[in-house]
């Protein structure tokens, strides 16, 4: 007999643990993401949404090493042409090595093997804690998660299931605390780390890669066997590395010299930012004469004497570096070469005494006494050195380019000497000083961005908020009280029937509440949701009961379970709000008992079924006489009296809570493992078998017999087979039936469900479909847009015509985002716009959308309900609904006609016509929400007198039309995401443009 943790884990997706990891495995990535590219652009192959996400996230993980790589050393900044690769090498580096110090430390703290690798069930390898949602916890021994909860502080005196329960809670929220943390520091971490590695290897690569093209060169001149190709490659060979050697000397010199003036005359104070390097010529020497102007105006002038000093220590500095320089060469340089560079050093330098002599000039008429006049200084200043360069301009040409500011501004002064123009020449050059005194600002502005000691103080604050957060924090809370978790032995022990098997046991359960329910007392109502949905009258709201109906009493931010969570008799309150919204039907997310084990947040997750035959008890009001199922009908009978048709979720997987008590509905491999739609830890799939349909069909009874619900919202129904819906639909006919099917998904997205199949689920019987509008704000074109909405009506005539829809749910509970993420109330009111007016199918709402929360709505946490700041979202859509009943069946049974827009770039402008009975609705909206959009829409039979009067409220920054009868067409600027709907005078529009109904 298998004891309670094995036949938990049974309920685990089979996975087991790796050792160290393979040096093939490095190279996963890349072929994985170029398997995708080419993948994807085969239309007969299959890409799944899972690998897209993870192209996306490598793909951005790219581009952050490159902007890391190109921030770090700066793209003018060359070392021999391996600059960038420094930048990659330093960012990757530091990734890993933050990561690794991050997870040695909580390691250390809890005992917790954060290195350890597995193989999950489809072979990948994966990070034991990279999903907080999956834990393979079952792969621990007793004695190792003994050891991790003596580190975590796990009560010893408890039972060892319970101690084992308390401790995998624990882990689980470590691996969320220490991902999240990762999140945390990653950014700052990584960027400041791999500033320091990059720069730390500067040096040894310039040298590493200046000692492989000189060994390069030798080899080369030795090959050569004719003075020509020797001399040909002996001039490649100076342009490749002449000066190199002393640049490497050079280069700090120069860094240390421009940071140094600009510290020492008082630039770095009086110009700061990096927006001084941008300030024309003239303005710029106008900034340093006043600057230097005002020195020589102080009484004891300290900083030019210290300028002076710096200028002194910095000659000194230099010949000892013309020494060093010119050893260096002497040992290391290419013979033949050996000259060319020692001269090209000598110019280097003989260009930096040069400035220090510019300095000298500058410092000399500022000194005591000199008194410079504006006009004196801003000569010197704008003029400098000409004969300097002149003199040394056919001795040294690149060190008057040096001096000059460029080869560029050289090679014009020299044409203009060349001509006897020195007036052009002076004001070509500018001046060499102004030259270097930009140099020096910008050298100082550029290290002061990524000096050693700020990357180590982010470093050092990293380090230590990550040993604070790691020791205080993590792994400390006990688990919520309010939900008592279950472990697997209390689950079983709870639903032990004696001599009964679990079918029988469940059965037995379900006919005592039956019997205290009573029948269902006469109402009245008459339920005609089936009608509505087959002509596109209902205006459905989806909301979670548990936040619907709550009330955070005490306005802390927080929901007590049992005295402010939403229940049946406190929704009733809200109904009239959403009577005056229009709605007119209701979706209720899972009412079902929620599981408990392995749970999701702090409720678990409404589709992570406990019992499907048993209502949600924290649903029931406290403190009232009547059970939860008394107060469901209470709730549905309020519904009725406003006219609100209620439509309840039917789940798709069992929790794990249910999987231990019903094993013979959990679907197994053939080792006996549970399977688990990816990897989710808190739901397993249920087996299509009689006892599973004999499950569901006492589910359907008591919602529809016992509780006069109007239809079903199927979740997932691929899950279950076509014949299983089939049965379910022609026992319940009466009832509308609405699947979780979508139009485009014909591959499952996820392992161990099965393919998605519309049109086989609407030939069964199913009143509509989910449609593909969540992604609206995917779809690139407003001809895009309108395509979809033509192939969903050609899978409508397939499945039977007349009567079959689709929801226009441009959000569902599953989106992680809501609307205002993709253009906040502007794209909101388009939404409102289009599902009011588009074909084929019934608006569809998600609680928190009319009044703009931000939030996805919670199914997984106590949660007060959604409180956006938007109310006029709610006011638009209520007006759009009211347009949608006054023009009734033009808009719910209309011909649908696409209409052509033509001068429209970007293809971003909507455009449709509705037509019923003579008349004729135009629809034009904006797919665009941040720019305007601008086309001419063709109406071949468009009357010349005809007036547009917009029946949409107005919102957003207005739009242009323009009736242009000659053309039979109209002009439109549209403003960014408006939406607009025209009556217009013309007759029945030609078969041509493809009319669909």
């Amino acid at each position: 007999m298998t004891t309670a943790i094995e036949r938990q884990n049974l309920l685990m997706p089979e996975a087991r643990l790796t050792g160290s990891r393979r040096f093939t495995e490095y190279f996963g990535d890349p072929r994985k993401m170029a398997s995708v590219a080419v993948r994807v652009n085969k239309p007969e192959q299959r890409i799944f949404p899972e690998e897209m996400a993870f192209f996306d996230d490598r793909a951005k993980l790219v581009g952050g090493a490159m902007i890391a790589g190109l921030s770090t050393l700066g793209v003018n900044r060359k070392i021999l042409g391996v600059g960038e690769a420094l930048g990659f090498l330093g960012f990757y580096s530091a990734m890993t090595m933050v990561s690794k110090a991050q997870r040695w430390l909580v390691q250390a703290r809890t005992g917790i093997p954060m290195d350890q690798r597995y193989l999950s069930p489809d072979n990948q390898s994966r990070w034991l804690f990279s999903d907080p949602r999956y834990l393979p916890l079952h792969l621990f021994s007793d004695e190792k998660m003994n050891k991790i909860a003596d580190r975590l502080g796990v009560d010893k005196a408890l039972k060892p299931e319970e101690r084992r329960r308390i401790t995998e809670e624990k882990i689980g929220q470590v691996a969320g605390q220490s991902m999240l943390w990762w999140m945390l520091i990653a950014g700052p971490a990584t960027a400041a780390l791999g500033s320091v590695i990059a720069h730390g290897l500067e040096s040894p690569a310039k040298q590493g890669v200046g000692l492989l093209q000189r060994k390069y060169h030798e080899s080369m001149l030795k090959m050569a066997q004719t003075p020509e190709t020797r001399n040909a490659h002996l001039q490649k060979a100076v342009s490749a590395q002449v000066g190199e050697v002393a640049q490497a000397r050079l280069s700090a010199w120069w860094d240390a010299f421009a940071d140094g003036v600009s510290k020492h005359s008082g630039l770095s104070k009086a110009f700061t930012g990096p927006e001084i390097m941008k300030i024309p010529q003239d303005k710029f020497i106008d900034k340093l004469t006043e600057h230097f102007l005002a020195l020589s105006r102080q009484g004891e002038q300290p900083s030019v004497q210290a300028l002076g000093q710096y200028l002194t220590q910095q000659e000194q500095a230099l010949a000892a570096m013309e020494k060093d320089v010119m050893r260096v060469l002497d040992a290391n340089a290419i013979a033949p070469l050996q000259n060319v560079q020692k001269k090209y050093a000598a110019a280097r330098i003989n260009t930096a005494r040069s400035t220090i002599g510019h300095y000298r000039a500058l410092l000399e008429a500022v000194a005591p006494g000199q008194n410079p006049t504006r006009e004196s200084l801003r000569s010197l200043l704008a003029d400098s050195k000409l004969h300097t360069i002149e003199r040394i301009m056919h001795a040294n040409p690149q060190a008057a380019a040096k001096m000059a500011g460029g080869e560029g501004v050289f090679a014009a002064i020299r044409s203009a000497i060349g001509q006897g123009e020195y007036k052009r020449a002076e004001k070509i050059l500018g001046d060499s000083l102004d030259h270097h005194l930009r140099g020096a600002l910008g050298s100082a502005l550029r290290k002061s961005m990524w000096r050693k000691r700020v990357m180590g103080a982010v470093m050092g604050a990293v380090a230590l908020s990550s040993v604070a957060y790691t020791w205080m924090f993590m792994g400390r809370n006990t688990p919520r009280s309010h939900v008592k978790l279950l472990s697997a032995s209390q689950m079983l022990g709870k639903y032990d029937q004696g001599d009964f098997t679990p079918e029988q046991a469940e059965f037995r359960r379900l006919e005592k509440m039956r019997e205290t329910l009573g029948p269902m007392p006469p109402t009245g109502w008459k339920n005609n949701l089936k009608r509505m949905f087959q002509n596109n009258e209902a205006v459905i709201y989806a909301l979670n009961i548990r936040t619907f109906g709550a009330t955070d009493a005490n306005r802390d931010g927080t929901i007590t379970v049992g005295q402010e969570n939403g229940t049946f008799l406190s929704s009733v309150r809200r109904l009239d709000e959403l009577k005056a919204m229009g709605v007119n039907t209701l979706h209720l997310l899972p009412i079902t008992a929620a599981g408990q084990v392995k749970r999701f947040g702090d409720a678990g997750s409404l589709y992570a079924i406990g019992d499907l035959l048993a209502l949600n008890s924290q649903f029931d009001t406290p403190g009232n006489a009547t059970n939860v199922f008394e107060e469901a009908r209470t709730f549905i009978n309020e519904c009725h009296k406003r006219g609100i048709n209620v439509m309840v979720d039917v789940p798709s997987v069992a929790s794990i809570d249910l999987a231990l008590r019903r094993p013979d509905l959990i679907a197994t491999d053939k080792n006996g493992r549970a399977l688990v739609p990816t990897t989710w830890s808190d739901i397993v799939n249920f087996q299509n078998n009689p006892a599973l349909e004999r499950y569901y069909h006492q589910f359907f009874d008591l919602m529809a017999n016992k509780l006069g619900v109007d239809g079903f919202r199927v979740d997932v129904a691929r899950s279950r087979t076509l014949d299983f819906w089939k049965r379910a639909i022609e026992q319940y006919p009466d009832k509308a039936w609405l699947g979780e099917t979508y139009t485009y998904e014909a591959a499952s997205p996820m392992p161990n469900i099965n393919r998605d199949d519309p049109l086989q689920h609407l030939k069964v019987g199913f009143d509509s479909i989910y449609g593909q509008l969540h992604i609206f704000h995917e779809m690139r074109t407003a001809g895009e847009f309108l395509n979809y909405l033509l192939d969903a009506n050609r899978m409508f005539k397939m499945a039977g015509g007349q009567g079959k829809s689709m929801i226009a749910s441009f959000l569902t509970h599953d989106d992680p985002k809501t609307l205002m993420a993709h253009g906040g109330v502007i794209n909101s009111n388009l939404v409102s716009g289009l599902m009011a007016t588009i074909p084929f199918a019934n608006p569809y709402i998600m609680d928190g959308f009319t009044t703009g929360d931000e939030k996805a709505l919670d199914i997984f946490s106590y949660k007060d309900r959604p409180k956006g700041k938007h109310p006029e979202i709610g006011d638009y859509m209520t007006q759009m609904f009211n347009l949608r009943r006054a023009y009734g069946p033009i808009l719910t049974n209309g011909l649908f006609i696409p209409l052509p827009v033509y001068d429209n770039p970007g293809d971003q402008v909507i455009s449709f016509a509705r037509q019923f009975g003579g008349r004729t609705l135009l629809v034009v909206a904006n797919k665009d929400v941040n720019a305007r959009s601008v086309g001419k829409i063709y109406i071949p039979t468009l009357a010349g007198n005809q007036t547009l009067t917009n029946l949409a409220p107005e919102y957003g920054r207005p739009s242009q039309f323009r009736v242009d009868p000659a053309a039979h067409a109209i002009d439109v600027s549209l403003g960014p995401g408006r939406f607009h709907v025209f009556e217009i005078n013309t007759p029945q529009l030609p078969y041509y443009l493809r009319a669909y109904q």
